[in-house]
C-alpha cells in the first residue's frame, strides 16, 4: 500500500464501509463491484439476477430513475421477462401493501429506489425488503440519490444489493454496487 491512490482508495472505502454501516473495515462481501457509473451498476444488478435466478418476474415501481426502467422493458421485450409497475401515492411513495400484492411465485427480484431522483421522496425500504425477502425475493434499492443526505445503513435496511454513486458521497470510483449480507456491508479492495 505505497501509492497515495491505494491510500486514497483505501481511506474512502473505510469512510463508505462506516458510513453503510458496516461492523469492520476487514469484513469481506460477497462481492463488490466498481462500475463507470449508476446506470452500469443498476444495469449489473437485474439483468444478473435475471441471468442467474429461476423465474420471470420482477417487482419495480413506475417511477423508478429510467436506468431501472429501461432495464426492465429490456427484459421484457428480448427475454420474456414479466414486470410488475407498482404505482406510488399521493405523497410519491411506493407502498409496501402494493409490493407485496405484486410479488408471485416466480419474482426474481424487488428493485425499488431509496428516494427519487426528481421529488426526494424516500421510500420505506426497509418494510419493503423485509417483504421480499420474506418471500425468498432478492431485493435491491439505488441510494444514489439518498447517500450522504439521510443515514444509508444497510444491516437495518436489509438490502441484497445497494447501488450508490461514488461522486455523491466524494468517492473516487464513480460507482460501487455493494452485494450486501444481513450482517454487514462492503470490504475493502485492499484489506
Amino acid at each position: 500500500m505505497n501509492s497515495p491512490c491505494q491510500r486514497l482508495l483505501l481511506t474512502h472505502s473505510k469512510q463508505l464501509i462506516e458510513l453503510f454501516g458496516s461492523e469492520s473495515p476487514r469484513y469481506v462481501p460477497e462481492v463488490r463491484i466498481a462500475e463507470q457509473g449508476g446506470t452500469e451498476s443498476v444495469n449489473w444488478t437485474i439483468k444478473g439476477v435475471a441471468e442467474l435466478k429461476q423465474g420471470k418476474h420482477i417487482v419495480t415501481s413506475a417511477v423508478e430513475h429510467v436506468v431501472v426502467l429501461e432495464c426492465c422493458k429490456y427484459l421484457e421485450k428480448h427475454h420474456g421477462y414479466q414486470v410488475t409497475y407498482v404505482g406510488v401515492d399521493e405523497h410519491g411513495r411506493v407502498s409496501v401493501e402494493d409490493v407485496k400484492k405484486a410479488i408471485k411465485e416466480d419474482t426474481i427480484l424487488v428493485t425499488i429506489m431509496h428516494a427519487n431522483n426528481e421529488t426526494g421522496t424516500i421510500n420505506d425500504i426497509k418494510a419493503i425488503a423485509a417483504e421480499a425477502r420474506s418471500r425468498g425475493v432478492l431485493m435491491h434499492t439505488d441510494a444514489s440519490q439518498s447517500v450522504g443526505k439521510v443515514p444509508i445503513n444497510v444491516k437495518d435496511l436489509g438490502v441484497d444489493f445497494l447501488t450508490v454513486a461514488g461522486h455523491k458521497c466524494l468517492h473516487p470510483i464513480p460507482s460501487t454496487l455493494h452485494r450486501c449480507t444481513i450482517s454487514s456491508v462492503v470490504g475493502t479492495p485492499y484489506s
